[in-house]
């Protein structure tokens, strides 16, 4: 099996922050499309992000507790062949995924 090249790409305040007032500054706005640019140029095949950023892909929607929907046993398995995978880390369970494929690329490319 090849070992995966990973490259750490974020996009922080000085004190290591990914949200709040900083990113409606016009700096934030500049340095979020670098970011974009250069996530675009490396070609990745895929992204991780944690709770808070996939929130905002996701329009902070929270999972149905109430829902009558069996629970689909098993390991989630994605295709094999996708050109990108989205891949997020949510200990807490907070993510309300409507279901295991991400459809928009454009909410993600900014």
């Amino acid at each position: 099996m090849k070992r995966p090249y990973v490259i750490c790409h974020i996009l922080s305040s000085l004190d290591g922050k990914i949200n709040g007032p900083f990113m409606s500054t016009q700096s934030a706005g500049n340095l979020a499309r670098e970011y974009g640019r250069l996530r675009t140029e490396m070609s990745a095949d895929a992204w991780m992000y944690g709770t808070s950023t996939t929130k905002e892909f996701t329009a902070h929607s929270t999972p149905d507790l109430t829902s009558d929907s069996p629970v689909v046993e098993g390991d989630f398995a994605a295709d094999a062949h996708a050109e990108l995978y989205y891949v997020s880390i949510d200990t807490k369970g907070e993510i309300g995924w409507k279901s295991g494929t991400f459809h928009s690329a454009e909410e993600i490319l900014m």
